[in-house]
C-alpha cells in the first residue's frame, strides 16, 4: 500500500535493505494539500473535459492513461467545489473518484457546507 502523502508534505524514509529502495517511514508534517483519483467509467468519454474544469478552480492534474487521473488540490482551494464537481460526473456514471489522500483542511471544508 502507498502512504497516504500530497505535495509539499514533509516525510522521513530510509533505505530497506530488503525491499533494496527507499521506503515512506513517517510523515513528519502535512501540508494540507490533497491528492484526488478519477477513473472515467463513460466508454469514449474525453477524461480532459474534467481535467480543464479543475484546471479552472486551480487543480493540477496528471493523466496515467486515457480513463484514469489524479488531481492535486492545495491547500487554499475550497473543497467543496471540487467535490461538487466530481459528484456532478459520478452521478451520472461518468467517472467514479477516490480521495485516498485527503487532508484535515479539505475535510473541513466538506463540513461547512
Amino acid at each position: 500500500m502507498a502512504p497516504l502523502i500530497a505535495t509539499d508534505d514533509i516525510f522521513y524514509a530510509e533505505y530497506d535493505e530488503t525491499e533494496e529502495r527507499f521506503m515512506h517511514r513517517k510523515t513528519i508534517q502535512n501540508s494540507g494539500n490533497s491528492i484526488i483519483q478519477v477513473a472515467v467509467l463513460e466508454k469514449g468519454f474525453d477524461k480532459e473535459i474534467i481535467r480543464e474544469k479543475l484546471k479552472a478552480l486551480n487543480c493540477l492534474s496528471e493523466g496515467l492513461n486515457e480513463t484514469f487521473f489524479a488531481a492535486e488540490i492545495t491547500k487554499d482551494i475550497d473543497y467543496s467545489l471540487v467535490r461538487s464537481l466530481l459528484n456532478e460526473y459520478e452521478s451520472q456514471d461518468i467517472i467514479e473518484f477516490a480521495e485516498p489522500c485527503l487532508s484535515e483542511k479539505h475535510r473541513a471544508d466538506l463540513l461547512k457546507n
